[in-house]
């Protein structure tokens, strides 16, 4: 099975978060067939999968990625059916080819090319699979981890399937990510009719000044890793719909993607100080995304850095920008990790569609990723 067969297999199963019936119904007997050592971590409804080969007594290395998928939108806008893996030259189409069965797919088949070379390693390898990236993460890597913790794994490192390049493929690794936070927001006035302003308090003029306020907050500039923090107003509601009523309430979240330099408790004092200038009562929810982090001086990135160069020919550029990753549960935890993939140009698009010929590089690239390793250690 090479790359592309294994790719479209696993896109015609609609897995949309968080459902793991790829999991289920075959990626877990595939890879039983190939004596694998499979177990099934399921946490708060989430099927995940820790996938082995090796020697159990040494340190892991793990390659991560996800099998589940975002909902695929207008069914009406795509050329072919999202779910139906449909190849036209070099390129695959269906949801999820990029984002990410097909990295997947090549993580897998590197990992069995590996196992079928016999080659003598000083670790083992494990594929941790999870079907709830695209979802709250709640329940995804962070239990895998949690889960290989209890059992005692040492894991020396991780890579992660993520899309990561722009132009082509090898120009991008991703060696760390920003942080994400969220402010959700409540501000109280009182409902009226707007013919009787000195009878009601309106939401939105009690808030304005504090929301441009917050809009035009800067914390750093960045660097050649990350591009800086920013703010943004993800939504904004008030009102009943009718023209001639006083909003009595308006809600609002704010979504802060902050580098390593800015804490979220440096954000959230300077939001909270800005939101005091209301003069109506507000409540404010914290909910933390994700921390920042960097793995860019790990030797396991490094070792990542050079493999890529060697593969394609062209030195990647190290980056941390872009969203939130399962990289960063790995980081959380102190252990290396870094992601490479193909490109993203098209991920949670109508139409989305992966190279086959990247692919190939990916799986290449993963398994002399193996090898690097390997030789880093003897």
């Amino acid at each position: 099975m090479d790359v592309a067969e294994l790719t479209a297999k696993l896109i015609a199963y609609p897995s949309v978060t968080p459902n793991g019936d790829v999991l289920t119904q075959f990626i877990t007997p595939l890879l039983n067939e190939w004596e694998f050592r499979c177990t099934r971590i399921e946490r708060g409804g989430v099927e995940n999968l820790w996938a082995e080969v090796g020697d159990p007594t040494k340190p892991v290395l793990v390659f991560n990625g996800h099998c589940d998928v975002v909902p695929p939108g207008d069914l009406s806008q795509w050329t072919t059916p999202p779910f139906e893996p449909t190849r036209v030259g070099d390129l695959l189409y269906g949801r999820g080819a990029s984002d990410m069965k097909g990295p997947l797919a090549a993580l897998i088949l590197a990992v069995r090319a590996i196992q079928l070379s016999g080659d003598e390693l000083p670790f083992s390898l494990a594929l941790a699979i999870t079907a709830d990236e695209e979802g709250p993460a709640k329940d995804g890597t962070g239990a895998i981890l949690d889960w290989s913790e209890r059992e005692g794994k040492q894991i020396l490192g991780a890579l992660v399937g993520e899309p990561t390049s722009v132009s082509h493929c090898g120009d991008t690794v991703k060696v760390g990510r920003r942080g994400s936070i969220t402010a959700r927001i409540t501000v109280h006035g009182k409902q009226g009719h707007v013919a009787y302003p000195h009878l009601g308090i309106n939401a939105v003029h009690e808030s304005i000044a504090a929301l441009s306020q917050i809009s035009e907050l800067k914390w750093d500039d960045g660097d050649d890793l990350f591009p800086a923090t920013s703010l943004q107003i993800a939504n904004l509601n008030a009102g009943t719909g009718a023209t001639n009523v006083i909003p009595g309430t308006l809600s609002c979240d704010i979504n802060v993607r902050h580098t390593p330099a800015t804490s979220p408790e440096v954000i959230k004092a300077q939001i909270e100080s800005c939101l005091r200038s209301v003069k109506v009562p507000f409540d404010v929810e914290w909910i933390d995304g994700a921390n920042a982090f960097r793995t860019d001086e790990s030797s396991l990135s490094r070792c990542l850095l050079e493999v890529v160069e060697k593969v394609t020919g062209v030195a990647p550029k190290s980056d941390g920008g872009g969203g939130t990753s399962d990289a960063r549960f790995f980081a959380a935890r102190g252990i290396p990790v870094a992601e490479f993939g193909p490109l993203n140009a098209t991920i949670h698009q109508i139409d989305e569609c992966v190279s086959i010929a990247d692919l190939m590089t990916c799986q290449k690239v993963y398994e002399e990723f193996v090898r690097a390793m390997a030789r880093s250690l003897t």
